[in-house]
This record gives structure tokens, sequence and C-alpha cells, in this order.
């Protein structure tokens, strides 16, 4: 059994934690697998198990992504022929045309939720950020790329290269000191977008803004 939050961390990060894992426990309500990502996140989260965390924290954006565009085009009128709105694709179908046939990458995801509105580009542009800096290198275990070189804060797609060393290798320490430094924040990106687009009808509006 892992110890208490608490115990593990000091209080200010330890309150941040558990203010995430409420965060994404209000949206269990929510459709499919984000339900069960969600629900893993914040297990993770609440076991003090920050690597893990920002693991299934970036599969969830992924997911997320992928499903609110799934979402937008079963409710995108303009793109329904007369039989379509008579008889509209089922969402399992749309899912298999994303995922199978069309297998949009994150990229080209992210492109369409910008072109219908969903998404701004600020948005796009850091989710892309997120993605291209984080997800990949943390899924494929690149733990050079991730250890930061500086401590300034996240910057993601604006300042990629302050954010990772270029020593040749990394140290364990390094690595540690990297997900405990900054993990709370590449979960928090994830955690705004999920719950700007899946939360419940009163969220945060911080997130919304």
């Amino acid at each position: 059994m892992p110890r208490p939050i608490g115990e593990q961390f000091e209080p200010e990060k330890a309150d941040r934690i558990r203010s995430l894992a409420g965060r994404i426990r209000s949206i269990l309500t929510g459709a499919g697998g984000i339900r069960y990502f969600c629900l893993e996140l914040a297990r993770t989260l609440e076991a003090g198990a920050l690597l893990a965390a920002i693991h299934v924290a970036s599969s969830l954006l992924e997911l997320s992504a992928r499903q609110l565009l799934v979402f937008s085009l079963a409710d995108d009128s303009d793109a329904k022929t007369e039989n379509e709105e008579l008889f509209p694709r089922p969402i399992d179908v749309l899912e298999y045309e994303i995922e199978d046939d069309r297998r949009l990458s994150m990229y080209e995801i992210l492109e369409e939720l910008t072109d219908h509105g969903i998404i701004d580009e600020s948005e796009k542009d850091k989710i892309e950020g997120f993605y291209s800096d984080i997800r990949i290198p943390i899924h494929h275990g690149i733990t050079r790329r991730f250890v930061r070189e500086e401590s300034n804060g996240i910057s993601l797609r604006n300042e990629p290269r302050s954010l990772f060393c270029g020593s040749q290798h990394a140290r364990m320490g390094d690595l540690d000191r990297a997900i405990e430094d900054k993990s709370l924040d590449y979960v928090e990106v994830a955690v705004d977008f999920v719950f700007r687009h899946f939360g419940p009808p009163e969220a945060d509006q911080r997130t919304r803004e």
C-alpha cells in the first residue's frame, strides 16, 4: 500500500495533487475510454506515482482529442447529407473512420479540431507542444530528452531546447528531479484540456478562459 499523499510530499504539492485528482474524478461520467483513463489517472496521482501519472495523462489527452473530433463530426450538420440527417452515422462508425480508415495522427486531429472551431490556435499549439515534447519522450523512454536543463518552468513547444538537457547521458538522479519538479505541470496541461471539453457544466472557469 502506498503511503498517503501527505506523507510523500510537502503540503503544497500534496494539496495540488489532491486538486488535480479531484478535478479528473469529476469527469468520470465521460464517455467510453475517457472515463477509464480518468479513473486511472486519479488513482496514479493519489498513489503519488508521478511518472505513471504523466504516462496516463498523455494517453488521456490523445484519447480526448480524438473523441472530441468524433463528437464534433457527429454534431456538424453542414457535413451531413440528407440521409445522414435522418440516419446519422453512429459514433462507433466515426471512430472507425478516424482511427482505422483515415488513421489520423494527433497533429491531424488537432488541425481538424481547429478547422471546426472546437479549439483555437493557442490551444492547438500548446497541445502539439505537449505531444512532441512530453508524450513522445515519455512513452518511448527517451529519458535524455525528458531531463530538463533549467528550472524556469514548463515551456512546451515555444522553447523545447530549454526544457530538456542535451547531455549524452541522463542520470537517474536527474530524471528523478525532472519528474519531481515538473510532473504536475505536465499532468495539469492534460487535465485542463480534458476538463475544459469533457468536464461538468459547472466546470472551473479558469480552464475555460
